[in-house]
């Protein structure tokens, strides 16, 4: 099994707002995800918040989220997307 390494970065404290979320680049190994690390966090921007980067895992060729659906919230109710 190939694992991807995804590094992320936030520029707010809470990670619940995919709006302040940007993801920096697909790492074959962890080690080249902390090298993006490295190479970026002095960049405009990211040296304003360097404690807000996050490495994700994910197997290639698996499914690894969403795998029983979802729903959709609507002013505070929700529907079954089907």
């Amino acid at each position: 099994m190939t694992t991807l390494y995804i590094v992320h970065h936030y520029d707010q404290e809470t990670y619940d707002n995919n709006d302040h979320e940007k993801i920096i680049g697909v790492y074959s190994t962890e080690r080249h995800a902390e090298q993006a690390i490295e190479r970026l966090r002095d960049k405009p921007g990211f040296r304003e918040f360097p404690e807000r980067w996050f490495v994700s895992q994910m197997d290639l060729d698996k499914d690894s989220a969403w795998t029983d659906g979802f729903v959709t919230m609507r002013s505070g109710f929700y529907e079954d997307a089907q």
